[in-house]
């Protein structure tokens, strides 16, 4: 059998897809609940967005109403025992959401620094990174983040309290994403689809789109590799801690943001009204001025030329003025390394082997509970395990028919005797139930892809959605035709301008004329 390290090495260093730690990370949900947060921040008013549940209308940040509270009055409100002080008394939890989402921890913490290094991605190999390079996301039943995608580093996401739920798309399929830096964002780009309710009609490219869908449970640390786009939601309340890891590809990301930045400023400054400026300027987000964005586009730009001409990670500067969010440090380019080194010879999955297969047709993914199966029996289960979506299996049925085709009946601790042999048999496969938190038994999932239809069907179990479209599949030219006609229908308007102008092909495009010009 092929040594495990070396196809773990093989599947992260080609980034062909997310992938699941199971169970890394399950001592720190014992430190980070929303009772020892609260007692740490106390009255503390700390932003957070209200947004409806659910809305088959697509909300923007900006149309969300955000407002400030405590831990106190979050965690009522979560106990329906909210007072006349409390300003979450207006909204019904059960049709309304409240994420207290984005809040770097060294910030939210910053009176008690020493919580901070309870925050550590050294299991990781990325030994320097604790609380002071993360962030932490804490959000109610239906909270959710807008597709997006992130222009730097790669992502590491603990799941500390609750179950949330992550689809994906690879950053080959940006064109079917509809790209938009409407709302303008620093270091992210979003999408125009609805992912719960996608219009087909109004973004029929999407359905060329290929979904990854994985539910995170505690414990569980998400790998997202870089740019790829991602829309997520609690199905639960829900604590989660995030890091961005910096990379040295990052320079190139952060010349075309800096072209971006220039761009939107301009325009908007120029063409924006007040009205145009609330809505095309993402909350928290703010307009510099024109010295300090050329100022910023020339840092960007002395950095690529001087990395490209020394054979050393040269970098002697910060972006800390411009960009809190995504600092260049001397060891980016390291990181990657760092990351994958750690699993080379250390890490061994433990019987689930075939969940790292790249073989579609033999990974199959509970649609109620999110849990990724595999099966060498496809005939016999695959029945089974697909129409989930059609007859409601609990997750307890599907483990039984699962633990029927594998012999799970092996103690956890027997498997952990012989966790550091290489050659496990692809069969000896226990229940996803236990959890096993030994550095050397930490079980790796390879999140398998979804077939448009079977994604349709998934909506159309979870959110009762209906599609608009009058066939299941449609070609390149009606593709064509309909944006074509899409665009006929309506006059061209200041977002479009902005779009058009923003698009990251176009931006893409003037960096490296940019650069050219500067080489010569």
């Amino acid at each position: 059998m092929e040594k495990v390290d070396s196809r773990f090495v093989d599947l992260v260093n080609r980034k062909c897809r997310p992938l699941v730690f199971k169970h890394a990370v399950i001592d720190w949900s014992e430190k980070w609940t929303l009772d020892s947060i609260s007692k740490l921040l106390g009255d503390k008013q700390i932003k957070c967005k209200i947004s409806v549940i659910q809305s088959e209308e697509f909300q923007w940040e900006t149309e969300c109403l955000h407002v400030e509270i405590t831990m106190t009055q979050y965690i009522d409100w979560l106990h329906d025992r909210v007072n006349t002080d409390n300003p979450l008394r207006l909204f019904d939890r059960n049709k309304f959401s409240c994420y207290i989402d984005y809040k770097y921890m060294k910030e939210l913490f910053q009176d008690h620094p020493d919580v901070l290094k309870y925050v550590s991605w050294g299991n990781f190999g990325l030994d320097d990174r604790d609380g002071n390079d993360s962030t932490i996301w804490i959000g109610s039943h239906g909270a959710y983040t807008p597709c997006h995608q992130d222009t730097y580093g790669f992502n590491l996401v603990a799941q500390l309290h609750g179950r949330k739920r992550w689809y994906m798309f690879d950053p080959s399929q940006t064109e079917y994403m509809y790209p938009t830096r409407i709302p303008y964002e620093e270091s992210s780009i979003y999408s125009e689809v609805n992912i719960r309710y996608p219009d087909l009609n109004k973004h029929p490219r999407f359905q060329k789109s290929t979904p990854y869908i994985v539910d995170l449970e505690p414990g569980d640390v998400l790998y997202v590799p870089r740019h790829w786009w991602h829309f997520v939601e609690c199905l639960e309340s829900t604590i989660t801690i995030n890091t961005w890891v910096p990379l040295d590809a990052d320079r190139q990301s952060r010349l075309d943001e800096s072209c971006s930045r220039l761009l939107f400023s301009s325009l908007l400054s120029t063409l924006g009204s007040v009205i145009d400026r609330k809505q095309f300027l993402n909350t928290g987000e703010e307009l510099h001025e024109s010295a300090v964005n050329i100022q910023y586009l020339q840092k960007a730009t002395q950095d690529l030329i001087d990395n490209k001409l020394s054979s050393s990670d040269k970098c002697d500067l910060t972006y800390s003025d411009y960009d809190s969010k995504n600092e260049i440090s001397d060891h980016t380019v390291d990181n990657f390394n760092k990351f994958v080194n750690t699993f080379k010879e250390e890490l061994v999955t433990v019987g689930e082997m075939p969940l790292v297969r790249l073989a579609t047709d033999k990974q199959l993914m509970c649609y109620d509970c999110g849990k990724i199966f595999c099966t060498d029996n496809v005939k016999k289960n695959k029945t089974d395990f697909v129409n989930n979506r059609k007859r409601k299996l609990d997750s307890s049925d599907i483990m039984e028919s699962f633990n029927e085709t594998y012999n799970t009946s092996e103690k956890v601790s027997d498997i952990k005797s012989r966790s550091n042999r290489i050659d496990i048999p692809s069969k000896s496969v226990h229940s996803c139930k236990d959890r096993i938190t030994d550095k050397d038994c930490i079980r790796i999932h390879a999140v398998p892809s979804m077939c448009f239809e079977d994604y349709v069907q998934f909506l159309e179990d979870k959110f009762d959605y209906e599609r608009t479209t009058e066939s299941n599949k449609v070609s390149d030219v009606d593709l064509c035709e309909s944006d074509d006609l899409n665009q006929q229908k309506s006059k061209i308007t200041l977002h479009d301008i902005f779009n058009a102008i923003l698009e990251p092909s176009v931006i893409s495009h003037i960096s490296s004329v940019l650069m050219n010009r500067i080489k010569k």
